[in-house]
């Protein structure tokens, strides 16, 4: 008899209870085969398994979980060097204290996710989606977020030296306090945003917009220019 797909599901299904098929799935995830743990969840009719899921102070160094549905999980202080998260719905998620260094996390969804304190220098995030997310205190050094939504963003504090934010929407962030040394906003709008103390020093303003900013004196400038 040839091993179909559907008559293979059928027979691990029988071979294995509700709860051990889970704990498979959970074991899958945790070796860093994110992806394929939700593609097989599904078809046992496990749409959103890891929705809410609960993996605290985990490594997920290089794992491939592109495209998941992780909103509302807890993943603090959890690291994900290395790691693909292209696409991944982390809205609302707990994010706080990890490890994205060099993470990709180009077209992921982050909106409204907590991720103070977080190390993420050097992370690929063209396009991603900040809105109204936590990144107070983060270290984002050389990160990319080219073209990415970071309406309403906190960024209080951070370290984001020669971060790449051109073409960003900025709008209503909060950057006080945050070193943005010779980081690049061309093209970025920064309309409402509050920099306060910020150090925008050698930072790249071409064509950002600026309207309606806030600042104060110890608000630092790249040479030349006048608010």
């Amino acid at each position: 008899m040839k091993l179909t797909k559907p008559i293979l599901k059928q027979i691990i299904k029988e071979v294995l209870s509700n709860q051990e098929i889970d704990a498979k799935l959970y074991d899958l995830f945790r070796a860093g085969n994110g992806a394929q743990a939700e593609a097989i969840a599904a078809t046992f009719g496990k749409d959103n398994f890891f929705v809410g899921t609960e993996f605290v102070y985990h490594d997920f160094s290089d794992a491939e979980m592109s495209n998941m549905n992780l909103s509302k999980s807890n993943f603090s202080l959890s690291i994900f060097s290395g790691a693909s998260l292209r696409g991944a719905d982390l809205t609302d998620a707990d994010l706080r204290g990890t490890f994205l260094i060099g993470t990709d996390l180009s077209g992921a969804n982050l909106s409204g996710a907590m991720l103070n304190r977080m190390k993420g220098n050097r992370t690929n995030g063209a396009n991603i989606n900040l809105q109204n997310a936590n990144l107070s205190g983060a270290s984002l050094m050389d990160a990319d977020f080219e073209d990415g939504n970071l309406k309403g963003v906190n960024m209080s504090n951070a370290n984001a030296k020669k971060i790449k934010l051109v073409l960003a929407n900025l709008e209503n962030a909060n950057l006080t306090g945050a070193n943005l040394r010779g980081a690049n906003l061309s093209g970025a709008n920064l309309s409402g945003a509050d920099l306060s103390g910020c150090n925008l020093t050698g930072v790249r303003l071409r064509l950002a917009k600026l309207d309606n900013i806030k600042y104060d004196e110890s608000t630092k400038w790249p040479k030349g220019f006048t608010p």
